[in-house]
């Protein structure tokens, strides 16, 4: 019976093990995401690289930015996009991202301001897991 418990306890380490290392991501980055939703017929640009940044845009609008994700590896990779913050309901995107080995892949990013939204500024963070593709 201890023999039993014992095999039971490995198996279930190297289960956790196993798990721990595949799934890990091989790399995470937070980027900042802002939209500022005014009632004026105005739209602002923003050209910042190091954030999300969509600029002002008006009541019932919408604005698009565009992300190239580079995969620097030999192998395919998965990328696994989500949002955060009270930005997150305003966007749309791919949450799912295949790219080759050494492949380069455009993803879009919309934010979409209805016209029964209070106006103001809208923020979270835009968040990138890559994993290594295993069927996902």
């Amino acid at each position: 019976m201890k023999k039993l418990a014992y095999i039971i306890v490995i198996f279930s380490i190297l289960v956790f093990a196993v798990s721990f290392f595949v799934l890990r991501p091989l790399e995470k980055k937070t980027f900042f995401a802002e939209v500022n939703i005014t009632d004026e017929a105005v739209i602002g640009f923003d050209t910042n690289n190091s954030a999300l940044v969509f600029g002002v845009i008006s009541l019932g609008s919408s604005a698009t930015r565009n992300i190239i994700l580079n995969n620097t590896h030999d192998f395919p990779v998965f990328v696994l996009i989500s949002a955060q913050g009270d930005i997150a309901s305003l966007m749309i995107f791919e949450k799912k991202v295949k790219i080759n080995p050494k492949g380069t892949k455009s993803v879009s990013f919309s934010v979409r301001a209805p016209k029964d939204i209070e106006k103001g500024i809208y923020s979270g963070r835009v968040i990138f897991k890559i994993l290594r593709d295993r069927n996902l």
